[in-house]
């Protein structure tokens, strides 16, 4: 997503600038990239996690525990990806709903290391973060599962969840944890932050 020295590649300068071509200059509608991203989380401040102190652990129902580090997790092959998210809690017509260009590497090969296969055993997978939450969701989204690390071209800011934050497709943005620092497989569905206040929407 840049060099070294922070700079923005040409990649995603030609996907930003292709965005805003494509974006309608119409009043009050936002571009395709979003121009204020909506946050929610359970923090009165959030977590400050600098990336030379933070690892995820891949751990639970697998054959080898897996624990890797920012530098480990930025050296694998990444690309950049349009995801949007939606807040699980918007009303019909709300705003929580934003776009970006994530810089991101794929979960599979981390699951594949720690020899994750999809056998009926293994139902499900609990991500969890350095501010404490923690969401559970179908093993099999995991697959097409990525970890992001930088947004629009610059690092992740710490509010989406610097310096790594899930994006896994099809989910609300509860799902798609920041700050994430463990993924743990199980075998037995287990209740996430919020169905274990006793929501469950």
């Amino acid at each position: 997503g840049s060099s070294p020295d922070g700079a923005v590649s040409p990649e995603v300068e030609r996907l930003l600038g292709g965005a805003a071509d494509r974006s309608l200059p119409v009043e009050g509608l936002e571009p395709l990239v979003s121009e204020r991203f909506y946050n929610v989380d359970i923090n009165s401040v959030d977590p400050q996690v600098a990336p030379e102190e933070w690892t995820l652990r891949v751990t639970g129902a697998v054959e080898n525990e897996l624990e890797v580090d920012y530098e480990a997790l930025t050296s694998m092959e990444a690309r950049e990806e349009f995801v949007t998210l939606r807040c699980v809690g918007d009303p019909l017509n709300g705003r929580k709903m934003d776009n970006a260009l994530w810089t991101v590497v794929d979960v599979a090969p981390l699951l594949e290391e720690a020899g994750v296969t999809a056998d009926s055993e293994r139902c499900c997978v609990m991500l969890r973060a350095a501010d404490d939450y923690y969401e559970e969701f179908p093993l099999s989204a995991l697959r097409e599962g990525m970890l992001a690390y930088r947004m629009n071209g610059a690092p992740l800011p710490r509010r989406h969840g610097a310096p790594v934050r899930a994006l896994i497709p099809g989910h609300w943005g509860e799902i798609n944890v920041k700050w994430v620092t463990e993924i743990e497989v199980l075998t037995e569905e287990m209740d996430g932050y919020w169905e274990q206040k006793g929501w469950h929407g």
